[in-house]
């Protein structure tokens, strides 16, 4: 809040924000900061950059123009959304109305409104070629029959209504978790403390990055999610012969490995995955993906962007019949991934 305040202090030439797609929230804190420090410098000249301003679906974009210009879309949110979304899927219990978009609608004024203001580069960038490799694992009997369990238990909690994509993301987490060979267990003490328990049951994922690792004698980067996979993308890279650095909420080694004192690098994708040049490895493999399709794109262009003189090959190691293969596939159809792994679930 002092931040803004002092912002607003200052009479302001040009405003420039890169990832502005980070403002999509509408009601985030930053968003609404953002668009009141954009609305007291009427002269100044607002430009907004970002390589996914809309990574989720076309709704993200009302906020980022509520800053640029209200005009664009007009000042309420709502009126936007039934202007180019049809809602429905889960309904609100005080209005009966749809709560997700289920289809979309006059995408055409959009982009029009668009053109008034949005400029594309249009010189395509002498980029390399990428390839996409997906990596299938089975999971040993003991993993599998845990995560057929769980999923079962998911399934049943969807029938009963008790899980929408609002609430699903927890319970696909705890998926993806057992298709990465991690465990997580909870304990609550006599004062109601809860303590979480993570257990390694699984190497599947491990030996894949392992043989990958052993494949080349060249820089590699490694995208994860949860912290145990960071373990066990170190122990792969062990194995292997080869150092590892680590970029995470808990590790800062991003020098070392562009120094060349590690090969592999392991990255939390939310730690890593945007304003960061990964050009110095041209093998990129994802541990897991996460479920935000932002991230995921962002991920992408670490390694294949300006500076990027060889090939990319993009490494997705999947879990056989699990949450994995099912986000890979909407992933490359650039769909709503909580949405679409739920339903898969009550289709097979």
């Amino acid at each position: 809040k002092e931040f803004e305040q002092w912002l607003t202090l200052w009479n302001w030439a040009v405003i420039g924000c890169d990832e502005a797609h980070k403002a999509k929230g509408r009601n985030g804190v930053t968003s609404k900061a953002l668009a009141r420090v954009c609305r007291s410098a009427p002269a100044a000249n607002i430009i907004m950059m970002s390589g996914t301003p809309m990574p989720h679906s076309p709704l993200d974009i009302w906020a980022q123009a509520r800053a640029l210009d209200p005009t664009i879309f007009g000042p309420r949110y709502h009126a936007f959304q039934a202007k180019i979304a049809v809602m429905g899927g889960f309904r609100n219990p005080r209005t009966g109305k749809g709560t997700v978009p289920v289809a979309w609608q006059n995408l055409d004024w959009m982009q029009d409104q668009l053109r008034r203001v949005m400029f594309q580069p249009t010189i395509e960038l002498d980029l390399p070629p990428v390839r996409h490799i997906q990596v299938p694992v089975d999971l040993d009997p003991k993993t599998r029959r845990l995560y057929d369990i769980v999923e079962a238990d998911i399934v049943a909690m969807i029938g009963a209504g008790d899980i929408n994509p609002q609430n699903g993301l927890v319970k696909l987490l705890r998926l993806q978790q057992i298709a990465s060979g991690i465990a997580v267990s909870e304990t609550m003490d006599d004062w109601g403390e809860v303590t979480k328990t993570t257990t390694v049951i699984g190497y599947d994922k491990q030996d894949a990055v392992e043989e990958i690792i052993e494949s080349t004698d060249k820089p590699i980067v490694v995208f994860c999610l949860f912290r145990a996979e960071l373990d066990a993308i170190s122990i792969a890279a062990g194995n292997a012969g080869a150092e590892c650095a680590e970029l995470s909420g808990r590790h800062d080694q991003l020098s070392a490995w562009l120094g060349g004192d590690a090969r592999v690098l392991a990255v939390q994708i939310a730690a890593g995955s945007e304003a960061l040049d990964f050009t110095r490895a041209h093998h990129c493999v994802f541990f897991s993906t996460g479920w935000n399709m932002g991230q995921y794109e962002q991920a992408l262009k670490r390694c294949h962007r300006p500076g990027q003189d060889q090939p990319v090959n993009y490494y997705h190691i999947c879990a056989t019949d699990t949450v994995d293969t099912r986000v890979y596939e909407t992933l490359l159809k650039r769909g709503d991934l909580v949405r679409a792994a739920l339903e898969s679930l009550t289709t097979t």
